[in-house]
């Protein structure tokens, strides 16, 4: 996988200027290997394209910024359907008209066509959801998490055009996902989440994309690795070993592959054995690890997490390529180490 960093900043800069030949050749490998990604993109791109706005300066990380502008220039409550991907409209006049309405609102119009003053109906409006949403996180901080599930579903059933919409659904999907382990519906939240409230999912953090990728890998097995990796996670007789065997039973699973491979080092590292305070703990805890176990193919894989850190959080880039040329040996990493040497000769 083409690092994140490196692939949001081209993300970003494409929907305001051209790239250069080689990222964008970068950025187009990146979109051959995962749909979704390009799918993404271009789903920015059409949006940025109805809002138009100066181009941000290029010198940091600027996907965030760009979520963020669209958040900005777009929040318009209760959001309108022709927003949402699955139903815009395919008329370029139509989509102009309405941004020439929205422009030539007066002072004394809010972009629902009501009076300012007439911020009542609105609020009545959402506020079922919005109700619904403070219950869910009260009930969230007591763990009560199936009776937040439920009744949030069910506020968002009867609401789901409410301002608060996307937000309700992001919540729902992170409360199966990460309370109540039903990933089958965490699957479908997700998924109904990018679909039907894509421009919360465009605002979304990092993990949430995180979760929908390692989501759609572990459904090809019905979710049973997930499954096997939460219970190797509470293992207490043998927390190191059952990771092993999660790692050695899914040769095809990387993201549940590399979610093992990582519970393994914060396992040494919460033993004491490496310093957590240390700047390359994990590197080290991950070397540890490699060095004790027998199993080939956990050492291919701690191998992989090894170059991965390297190259995306250190940037050392020569010790990435070692690792990843030690990870190639083994037949279930080989095709995915070699794509990520090729990565490092085209960066």
């Amino acid at each position: 996988m083409l690092r994140r960093r490196t692939v949001e900043k081209l993300m970003a800069q494409a929907l305001y200027e051209p790239l250069s030949e080689r990222d964008a050749a970068t950025l187009e490998s990146h979109f051959a290997k995962y749909p979704d990604a390009r799918e993404e993109f271009e789903a920015m791109r059409r949006f940025v394209e109805t809002v138009p706005s100066a181009p941000p300066p290029f010198d940091t990380d600027l996907l965030p910024a760009v979520r963020v502008r669209i958040e900005e220039e777009a929040a318009v409550p209760p959001r309108p359907l022709w927003l949402r991907p699955a139903i815009w409209v395919p008329s370029a006049l139509a989509v102009a008209s309405i941004v020439v309405v929205l422009g030539l609102l007066g002072p004394g119009m809010n972009r629902d066509g009501a009076r300012t003053g007439d911020q009542t109906a609105t609020t009545r409006e959402d506020s079922p959801l919005s109700s619904a949403l403070e219950t869910a996180r009260d009930r969230v901080a007591h763990a009560e998490y199936a009776e937040a599930y439920r009744g949030l579903a069910n506020a968002l059933e009867h609401n789901p055009q409410a301002p608060s919409a996307g937000e309700a659904q992001m919540l729902l999907a992170d409360i199966a996902f990460a309370h109540l382990r039903w990933y089958d519906r965490a699957y479908e939240d997700y998924e109904c989440l990018f679909s039907d409230y894509h421009q919360a999912w465009l605002g979304s953090p990092a993990y949430v994309r995180d979760r929908r990728d390692l989501l759609a890998e572990a459904r090809l097995v019905e979710f049973r690795s997930l499954h096997d990796l939460d219970a190797a996670r509470s293992n207490r007789l043998d927390p190191m070993g059952a990771l092993e065997r999660v790692i050695a039973a899914y040769p095809d699973q990387a993201y549940v592959r590399s979610q093992a491979a990582l519970e393994m080092a914060k396992h040494i590292i919460a033993s004491g054995n490496i310093d957590a305070e240390a700047p390359d703990a994990l590197v080290l805890a991950l070397q540890h690890v490699r060095t004790h176990t027998a199993d080939p193919m956990v050492s291919a894989q701690l191998s992989y997490q090894l170059g991965e850190l390297y190259e995306s959080e250190y940037e050392e880039f020569d010790k990435a390529r070692e690792a990843f040329i030690y990870a190639s040996r083994h037949p279930a990493l080989q095709q995915q180490a070699r794509s990520a040497l090729a990565r490092l000769e085209a960066e």
